[in-house]
């Protein structure tokens, strides 16, 4: 069984053990009846709680990031210190040096946590440009690629040539949509599966980009939960929850719309509906 969010974008009949179901079609933009008021209703309700919950984001990051910036410039105090008494012919642990190392390897990964909070806040209003979806979603697929190859997870690419798929559309925003949904694709593959990202052209003036994992799947409990803030079925420090909510309010901000399809075992799907030509 197949479970989905408000159902503005669908990819019915989608296989994905075998990667089929990416062919272009126009139904996929359209709310089905049955699900119309509901995906409606909750379509309003949901760039509501995102901006409620940004502007509580948005005040604990810059509450955070002083402090976080003030540990930083200690740490880098006291490595400039381990280096000063060496010099001298004082013997300093190595560990003082690895528990540097973890110390700011935990600030960083703090730093990243904020920026994403900030992310999820600012929404600004897009800057519509000319662009080629195919040469923005080919970027972000290649900064995963080695990471992708050295865990042995294959990535099926099922969208056309480079300079062949124009639109105009903010393309960082666009960027990061692609990039986060590669993320997230990655962290619930195991080696030996697989990641297939599709883009193709829908009913006149809308396009759909399709990431579509082989991972373990959602949990029908937890299928509805997806697109909330700081949500997450991982582990601690595998992921802050954020990645979709941002998602959605970007998508949101460019006139489209999102929606993720599971199949417990099997994989996950999300699909980005959006507009060929977005307004600023």
């Amino acid at each position: 069984m197949q479970w989905k969010l408000t159902a503005t974008a669908r990819c019915d009949g989608a296989d994905f053990a075998t990667g089929k179901g990416c062919s272009s079609d126009t139904r996929a933009c359209r709310p089905h009846k049955a699900e119309e008021a509901g995906g409606r209703e909750a379509g309003e309700r949901h760039p509501d709680r995102l901006a409620a919950v940004g502007e509580v984001a948005l005040g604990i990051a810059h509450e955070v990031n002083t402090p976080l910036g003030i540990i930083a410039q200690e740490v880098e105090l006291l490595r400039v210190l381990f280096d000063a008494e060496r010099r001298a012919g004082r013997s300093i642990p190595a560990e003082a040096d690895e528990s540097l190392a973890q110390i700011l390897g935990q600030v960083q990964r703090c730093g990243e946590i904020t920026h994403s909070m900030l992310s999820l806040a600012g929404g600004r209003p897009p800057i519509p440009q000319k662009a080629d979806v195919a040469d923005i979603v080919e970027g972000m697929v290649g900064l995963v690629e080695r990471e992708a190859q050295k865990r042995g997870i294959a990535l099926v690419r099922r969208y056309p040539a480079c300079g062949s798929f124009g639109v105009a559309t903010d393309p960082p925003m666009l960027r990061q949509v692609v990039l986060n949904l590669l993320e997230n694709a990655m962290l619930a593959v195991e080696r030996g599966g697989s990641i297939t990202v599709c883009v193709v052209a829908e009913e006149p003036g809308f396009w759909t980009l399709r990431v579509r994992d082989s991972g373990c799947g959602i949990a029908q409990e937890h299928i509805g939960r997806v697109f909330n803030p700081f949500f997450t079925t991982r582990p601690p420090g595998q992921g802050t929850g954020l990645g979709l909510a941002i998602c959605a309010s970007i998508v949101h901000r460019l006139g489209g719309s999102i929606t993720v399809g599971s199949t417990p075992g099997t994989g996950t799907e999300v699909s980005v509906c959006l507009p060929a030509d977005v307004e600023a």
